[in-house]
């Protein structure tokens, strides 16, 4: 996978240019522990340590290698457990889900019936919902143009049902539901404004992150 690849190589990178580059004197060590879970924090009134399990890759059904805890421990002894932000799936009403990835089953975008082994028509996964929390924002293009070419294969082989409203409904539902739902054009007059700010600060674009000033300049002129 080159993405993945890529993602590996700048990682690497990362850590040989911060080995190489020292700095300061404070006798500080940087320790990464590969193939292990959290699993417990050890002590009665304040932190104790850490055990963490041991844990071996094999290959899921898609052929990603995945992580399966072998029940083998250690104990990190430590007196202080900083927890990073994560993120977990949530299960959908009606949607198959896999509770322990925290994932939608799916080959290629299609989410599967787990019972039958079969893609559900018409139901679809892109993202950390279709693959967890991993990568970065090319991880998320490749993942996601995966997911739409099956949407059009299976529209192509006539495998979706046909729409049951008109071409307008949508919009309308839209103007219904939201006053200020934008549509391709506005969002053309964004991506303009932050690519033009982008290039005043030498930079290939800045973000436009408060949705009123993005609204605003989606306006009709």
């Amino acid at each position: 996978d080159e993405t993945a690849s890529s993602v590996a190589r700048l990682k690497s990178r990362i850590l040989q240019d911060h080995i190489a580059n020292k700095s300061g004197k404070a006798k500080r060590r940087v320790v990464l522990r590969y193939l292990a879970s959290p699993a417990e924090i050890l002590g009665d009134d304040q932190v104790q340590g850490l055990r963490v399990v041991r844990n071996e890759l094999e290959p899921g059904p898609d052929g990603t290698l995945r992580a399966r805890a072998t029940g083998i421990t250690d104990d990190i002894e430590c007196g202080l457990v900083l927890r990073s932000v994560g993120y977990r799936g949530v299960a959908l009403p009606g949607i198959p889900f896999d509770d322990a990835r925290g994932t939608l089953p799916n080959e290629e975008g299609r989410i599967i019936d787990p019972e039958s082994g079969q893609a559900i028509p018409g139901l679809y996964v892109a993202g950390w919902i279709k693959r967890g929390p991993t990568g970065v924002i090319g991880t998320n293009r490749r993942c996601s143009q995966e997911t739409v070419r099956s949407l059009f294969a299976d529209a192509d082989a006539k495998r979706l049902s046909s729409p049951k409203t008109q071409d307008t409904s949508l919009r309308q539902l839209l103007e219904q539901r939201k006053e200020r739902a934008l549509d391709h054009s506005s969002w053309r007059k964004i991506d303009a404004a932050e690519r033009s700010r982008g290039r005043a600060a030498g930079r290939p674009r800045v973000k436009i992150t408060s949705v009123d000033e993005m609204v605003e300049l989606a306006r009709p002129e």
